[in-house]
This record gives structure tokens, C-alpha cells and sequence, in this order.
């Protein structure tokens, strides 16, 4: 029934429920998955000279990124399921939603249903909700 899906990953608790739900799916379907996760330059950007923003601290956000995704690539494979990754860049939800899905052809997004805090999802509002709304594919929310 689903062949690719998309699972995004920002580190939290949810993405990585998402994940396990994903995991689950692709064994069942015997799909593929496809982790990413999306680094907003522009909002560090924003963020600079900011007290306690390092110089560096684009790069330090893109090798975490890196980091989370290939930690769920290793959690995967140790459950069974062989991934691809990929750290991009650009708004989450616009990148999830609509340029990154449409572009690969994914049947299924599994998306946690929180992974920012209160005060981003007030000013940059919810990812989730928006992928929700906009996706041109199924989406499960975990």
C-alpha cells in the first residue's frame, strides 16, 4: 500500500515515535523510508548576534541534524528496515510538505504531532498542522 514515506526528524520525542511507526509500516508493507530532517537557515540567520548564538552556529544545527538522521538510519537498520537520509534546508513545514514530497513521490509522511516548543509554534506556527493541510500525499500524525 505504501512504498516510500518520508519521515521527518527534529530530535524530539515525537519524531522518533514517528519513526517507530514508520518502522512498523515499512515491515509490513515491506516499504522504503526515507528520513530527513530540515535545517531553517533563514530563521538562524534571524537569530544572529543573538546573546548565546555562536558564530558557528549554522553549522553546529546542520551536524545535528546529520546526527539525528543517522542515528534513526542505525535505529532502523537495527530493527530491520534499511533507510535513506538527507539534511536539507529551508522553512520545515513548506520543505515537508510540498517541495520535498512532491519532488520524491512519497505515498505516506509520518510526522510527530509536536516537536517545537510553545514559543516557535506561536511564532512560526505548526508544522504538523500545516503538512497536515497542505500535503499532497496521506499523512499520519503519531
Amino acid at each position: 500500500m505504501f512504498k516510500k514515506i518520508l519521515v521527518p526528524m527534529d530530535g524530539s520525542e515525537r519524531s522518533k515515535e514517528a519513526l517507530d511507526m514508520a518502522i512498523d509500516l515499512a515491515l509490513q508493507f515491506k516499504s522504503e523510508i526515507h528520513i530527513v530532517s530540515v535545517v531553517n537557515e533563514a530563521g538562524i540567520y534571524f537569530m544572529s548576534g543573538r546573546p548565546g548564538v555562536t558564530a558557528n552556529f549554522l553549522e553546529e544545527q546542520r551536524e545535528a541534524a546529520s546526527k539525528i538522521v543517522e542515528d534513526a538510519k542505525t535505529y532502523a537498520g537495527m530493527k530491520g528496515v534499511t533507510a535513506t537520509t538527507e539534511v536539507t534546508k529551508g522553512m520545515a513545514k513548506q520543505v515537508i510538505a510540498e517541495d520535498y514530497t512532491r519532488e520524491n513521490g512519497y505515498d505516506l509522511i509520518v510526522i510527530g504531532k509536536s516537536g517545537a516548543d510553545a514559543i516557535n509554534r506561536i511564532m512560526m506556527g505548526s508544522t504538523t498542522a500545516y503538512v497536515v493541510r497542505n500535503a499532497k500525499t496521506s499523512v499520519f500524525v503519531v
